[in-house]
């Protein structure tokens, strides 16, 4: 009998079908669209891809005179019809040519892929030469995770059991400049913003404004800007993949 009930999704692609399908509530994305917006359009693009795009919330706020793509595991619903998009699980790659956008954003998409370093290689590839990928994933150095190691709990974020937030990998800030560097990416900007929306105690709601003030890696969503980084750029600058020393980090804790 137990073995013709599906209990649970049995691939991340399923789990998280089944999760943002019944569109699930984020009390975060206003922040992150704010910071991550900005960092997008300085740089002109005449072509932004939009992976994860949801129902295309990102790319509606996007001139038209810019090429707007979207790849999304959903469908996008009543997008405008100068926005190209494509339903796909994400995990099998973009079904997009190489070199062709000046900028792609993927919003908490990193989080729910087993495979992020291919992911985010083929983010690389659909790049033209010197584009830039803007990506937001939730922070395991935020300062609330400090409280929750203290009181025994699971971290925010963090699954223990299928269907909560269909997240498969976990980044702190440094973890996540390390990956961005394996697939070939320059790390120019990194830092985080926001806090829980939740909490009704106002000793925590202080200490988080504290700690978006002064610890700039401490908050609850982490937002990296990072260049298509190709050999020739490299070796002119004699410094190969490694990790960049960012501003930011002199701030940290």
């Amino acid at each position: 009998m137990m073995d013709q009930v599906r209990l649970a999704p049995q691939t991340p692609h399923e789990e998280n079908l089944a999760i943002y399908r019944t569109g699930s509530r984020d009390l975060t994305v206003q922040a992150r669209m704010a910071a991550a917006l900005p960092l997008l359009m300085e740089e002109a693009p005449s072509a932004v891809l939009d992976v994860g795009c949801g129902r295309g919330e990102l790319l509606r706020q996007i001139p038209p005179v810019v090429r707007r793509c979207g790849v999304d595991c959903l469908g996008v619903g009543d997008a405008p019809p100068d926005i190209e998009y494509v339903q796909r699980d994400i995990a099998e790659g973009l079904p997009l040519d190489d070199a062709q956008f000046d900028a792609v954003f993927a919003g908490e998409v990193i989080e729910h892929l087993l495979d992020t370093v291919g992911f985010l290689r083929e983010c690389r590839r659909v790049l033209r030469p010197g584009g830039v990928l803007i990506l937001t994933t939730p922070n395991l150095a935020y300062w609330r995770n400090l409280l929750q190691w203290m009181r025994q709990q699971q971290f925010f974020f963090v699954d223990h059991r299928a269907g909560e937030t269909g997240h498969v990998r976990y980044f702190a800030p440094r973890i996540l400049q390390a990956v961005l560097v394996e697939a070939g990416f320059r790390v120019e900007r990194l830092f985080s913003v926001g806090d829980l929306p939740t909490s009704q105690n106002a000793l925590l709601r202080g200490v988080g404004r504290l700690v978006g003030r002064f610890f700039p890696m401490r908050n609850l969503s982490l937002i990296a800007k990072a260049r298509r980084h190709d050999e020739r750029e490299a070796l002119r600058h004699g410094c190969g993949y490694a990790l960049q020393n960012l501003p930011e980090r002199r701030n940290s804790p």
